[in-house]
């Protein structure tokens, strides 16, 4: 797919136009072959960046070619109940912007439903808007995560394998993230640094401040894997210690009942024994049992072992 978009600071809404003017929008979703080559011969785009930014490993980068400006930012989005992340390339140009991705993107579809105000001609400001955006649906992201994650930490004598797995994802979708955020801080570097696009002060303190939240949501990233190994490990001593103490248990009540089965051998025995022919013999072999039995078990709770 393959629009163009137009709105400066006049114009209330943001209007499709049907051909290019200086300061369009350039929004391709899933271009076709056909359209690629339309963006590259008509715009002058570089072909192998186009095709790097439908590629869903690419990684958050910056290329500066024949005075275009390419951004290859990654953008988390939610897909069946599964957070992932996918890659978006920005292409700034003297007269346009350009945004291309393989899926699509509902950090763009705010732009275009007009929930948010921005205007196509201020390329730098709309560029700037987008990567607020981003920055804003990573926080939103892992501060849900940092919150369940607490909430699982709190009652980890009751975590069950449902829990478990849950942490398996949650430390899948943070690796994701950091490997999106940390070469993103590069770009922020790039453009704050590097003077790539005319920025005003303004934009510049804008720049900085997405730098730091970038900074600040690495710093959250890293501490939640770390919460998530320290949970494991544990829920791994918990659960180690409680099979000890079940094997304890189990061994101590082995001995225990091993005792009345030792004197009922004995007695049971067709030999000549000891009050074979009393009329209590029985009670005398029960008292014998308790008794024994007694002083295991006395024993047995005085070592902390039952």
């Amino acid at each position: 797919m393959l629009k163009l978009y137009y709105k400066n600071i006049r114009n209330n809404e943001l209007t499709a136009i049907q051909e290019f003017k200086k300061g369009s929008w350039i929004y391709s979703e899933n271009p076709t072959p056909e359209e690629i080559a339309q963006l590259v011969s008509v715009y002058k785009l570089d072909e192998g960046l186009l095709l790097d930014s439908l590629d869903p490993y690419e990684v958050p980068r910056t290329e500066l070619e024949d005075g275009i400006l390419y951004i290859f930012s990654r953008f988390p989005y939610e897909e069946n109940s599964h957070i992932l992340t996918t890659p978006l390339l920005i292409a700034i140009g003297e007269d346009f912007l350009l945004t291309i991705s393989k899926n699509q993107n509902p950090l763009l579809q705010h732009f275009l439903d007009g929930k948010t105000e921005f205007t196509t001609t201020q390329k730098a400001k709309f560029l700037l808007q987008i990567l607020i955006k981003t920055n804003s649906l990573y926080k939103r992201h892992i501060h849900q995560i940092s919150r369940k994650i607490k909430e699982l930490s709190t009652r980890l004598e009751n975590i069950d394998n449902h829990d478990i797995i849950k942490f398996v994802d949650y430390e899948g979708i943070l690796n994701d993230f950091l490997s999106a955020l940390i070469p993103s801080e590069l770009i922020f570097e790039r453009l704050m640094q590097e003077h790539m696009l005319m920025l005003f002060e303004e934009d510049m303190e804008l720049v900085e401040d997405l730098s730091l939240s970038n900074r600040q949501l690495i710093e959250i990233a890293k501490s939640n894997l770390k919460n998530i190994v320290n949970v494991r490990e544990a829920y791994s001593t918990i659960m180690t210690n409680n099979l000890n103490k079940t094997m304890k248990t189990l061994t101590s009540i082995t001995v225990i009942l091993t005792i009345p089965t030792i004197v009922a051998s004995f007695f049971g025995m067709n030999v000549d024994l000891p009050f074979d022919n009393h009329p209590l013999a029985y009670v005398f072999i029960l008292l014998l049992t308790f008794i024994v039995g007694g002083i295991v078990v006395y024993f047995l709770i005085k070592r902390k072992l039952l």
